[in-house]
């Protein structure tokens, strides 16, 4: 299709045109005013059992109290537990995960330490529901040790590394509007020819009736 040809067919379907020049506005409105976003962060340490001959509760740790806490992980995040987190006050998106206490290129998760993320609309309920995903982890932890019959005292604990706040999150809005932008571009062209062309199978007024005059004035 020729330049000529393609103008025609949108100031034929100039109102297919506008319909997504509109909506290409009203949605680089809401991607340049998003709603804010808040993480409630919370970091967990998993503590071994006081050993008499290790002053420091925390000298023990190995890597398999780190297994153990994954393990712990996925029955907390399995979509199964979902009903039962909310009910026991996780709200929005959470997430219990490994903290790496390697590099970005070189991971490592030997260390016992879980961060609980819960992410939704307001700082407050991000706080609140990552707590609450903290104490619903500690209990689950507990549960599993007592369900295999292991002693209270000598159960791993879990203690808080880093306290439960809540960060907003900041995305990069020109990256945003450009992305909008690029498709309201490629959909005011493409959406009325393609309209057109569907017009014209339908019997109507279109493209094709647009080609045959233009093909009919250069012959005369």
């Amino acid at each position: 299709m020729s330049l000529h040809a393609l103008l025609a067919v949108i100031r034929l379907r100039w109102y297919v045109a506008a319909v997504v020049i509109l909506a290409t506005a009203v949605a680089g409105w809401h991607v340049r005013h998003p709603k804010p976003t808040f993480v409630g962060t919370c970091v967990v340490v998993l503590v071994p059992p006081a050993d008499p001959t290790a002053p420091n509760k925390l000298a023990a740790v190995t890597a398999s109290i780190a297994t153990a806490g994954y393990l712990v992980d996925l029955a907390v995040s399995d979509s199964s537990q979902a009903g039962a987190l909310r009910r026991a006050g996780v709200v929005g998106d959470y997430a219990v995960t490994p903290n790496n206490n390697g590099t970005a290129e070189t991971p490592q998760y030997d260390l016992p330490s879980e961060v609980l993320t819960v992410q939704t609309g307001d700082p407050t309920t991000a706080v609140s529901g990552v707590t609450a995903l903290k104490s619903e982890y500690a209990r689950r932890f507990d549960a599993i040790q007592a369900a295999d019959g292991v002693p209270a005292a000598q159960r791993i604990t879990t203690e808080v590394l880093v306290p439960p706040a809540a960060e907003q999150v900041l995305g990069s809005k020109s990256r945003a509007v450009i992305g909008v932008g690029v498709l309201g571009i490629g959909a005011t062209v493409l959406l009325p020819i393609w309209f057109d062309r569907w017009a014209a199978r339908r019997g109507r007024r279109g493209f094709a009736f647009l080609h045959r005059r233009t093909t009919t004035r250069k012959a005369v």
